[in-house]
């Protein structure tokens, strides 16, 4: 028997993908991705960018902020010393009263450089300036020491470093003001504009003299970024001014791939004639008077901020005054020449006069500009003036002297600046007559 099988047949009627259509449609996803991912990787380089450029531009204005405001606020209120303690093409040292308490504190003393992170000492400048050591309220004549502050200058990348000197010893803090400084070149002016020194050509240092001559100050600060650009194809190329600190240490040229800004500004001090120039003291020879001698030699010694007496050719002026008793003393010469920063004058008066208080006073000027300024009281008037007081047996009064008003100049103008009656920095020398 025969059997018969009929089969099946099936048609497979789904669509698919050829094995060239696969390949043509990975080709065009992975362009596509690339394509997206070089678009967010180019947006995250601009964030990036602009992130780093930020960065750079404060840290520029931070450095011009340091610089500026030490600059303008230079001499405010001091009491001794100068308000420019050292200068140089990349350094600068000033002092002014911040919080304006008429006393100088360690961290008045504003002293700006640009230095490496680390590395060996390249070089070493000094400043010695006056402040209170002790916390006392006062600065006295023999609160100063010599700070030497060291520096590291290789190559750039510099960071602009505040120094603060110490109040037990010689030692002192280093504190960063501003970071990634390519270069920093600083210039001085005198009233005349003519530059300090007169040969410019960096690198210099000025001397004590010319500090005292500062009117104006250009600064021109590099910075640049902290990281390379992230485009591979960008390139920045230049080159350094010629003997400035960037270009000391290193090749004086740049051609990489990091940013630059330059920053310049242009300030000049505020305080040229506020802050005092030195003092008179007075003393009395003998110490103490005993009755019935009728006559004393009183000596006016002029001192500088430093302390040591002024050897110009000043006239000083002598005054004695007496509220009770004014016919019974007499000074002469009432006008006296400097000698050796010393002037003498010899007091007379009658010891028998009851409750005899007499003042004696001494003024001189200072050629300023030329302009002539006078001796006044301390606390922000160009000098200092003291007086001596004779007290007779009775007498009670301490014969504190009250400060005139003296004339500030600011912005051009002579002004009359209000202070209150305030102590010297002791209290006004006296001497009791023994009878």
């Amino acid at each position: 028997m025969k059997i018969a099988t009929r089969g099946r047949v099936s048609r497979l009627d789904e669509g698919g993908f050829t094995l060239i259509e696969l390949l043509v449609s990975a080709g065009i996803a992975v362009a596509l991705l690339a394509l997206i991912a070089g678009i967010i990787t180019s947006q995250g380089d601009t964030f990036s960018r602009q992130i780093v450029l930020g960065q750079m531009q404060a840290n520029g204005r931070d450095a011009v902020d340091f610089l500026s405001r030490s600059i303008q606020n230079a001499g405010y209120n001091i009491s001794r010393g100068s308000r420019f303690l050292a200068a140089s093409d990349h350094y600068i040292s000033t002092v002014f009263d911040e919080d304006d308490d008429g006393v100088i504190q360690s961290d008045e003393i504003i002293t700006l450089s640009v230095s490496n992170a680390t590395g060996q000492t390249t070089e070493t400048f000094l400043i010695s300036p006056y402040f209170d050591f002790d916390d006392d309220g006062r600065v006295g004549r023999d609160e100063t020491r010599e700070y030497e502050i060291e520096l590291t200058l290789h190559e750039p990348p510099f960071n602009l470093y505040l120094f603060t000197p110490g109040k037990t010893s010689s030692a002192y803090t280093k504190h960063m003001a501003a970071r990634n400084i390519d270069n920093l070149v600083i210039r001085y002016y005198d009233k005349n504009n003519e530059a300090l020194p007169p040969d410019d050509s960096i690198p210099y240092t000025l001397t004590k003299a010319e500090l005292s001559q500062i009117r104006k100050i250009e600064f021109e600060i590099t910075v640049r970024s902290k990281a390379e650009d992230p485009n591979e194809k960008y390139i920045n190329s230049g080159s350094y001014p010629k003997g400035s600190v960037a270009a000391q240490g290193g090749p004086g040229s740049y051609n990489d791939r990091y940013h630059r800004q330059n920053f310049k500004a242009v300030s000049s001090p505020r305080n040229l004639v506020t802050a005092p120039f030195g003092k008179i003291a007075l003393s009395p020879s003998p110490n103490p008077i005993n009755c019935p001698r009728s006559e004393t030699v009183v000596t006016a010694s002029v001192i500088d901020l430093e302390g040591d007496l002024v050897s110009d050719a000043l006239d000083v002026m002598f005054n004695a005054s007496s509220s009770r008793w004014p016919d019974s003393l007499e000074i002469s010469p009432e006008l006296g020449s400097l000698n050796r920063g010393e002037a003498s004058t010899t007091l007379s008066y009658d010891w028998s006069s009851p409750s005899l208080t007499t003042t004696v006073s001494a003024s001189t000027q200072v050629d300023f500009e030329g302009k002539k300024y006078p001796f006044l009281m301390r606390s922000r008037s160009p000098l200092t003036a003291n007086s001596w007081t004779i007290l007779m047996p009775g007498s009670s009064r301490a014969g504190l002297n009250t400060p005139v008003l003296p004339q500030v100049l600011q912005g051009g103008w002579l002004r009359t600046k209000n202070i209150e009656p305030v102590r010297p920095e002791t209290i006004t020398p006296q001497t009791v007559v023994s009878c």
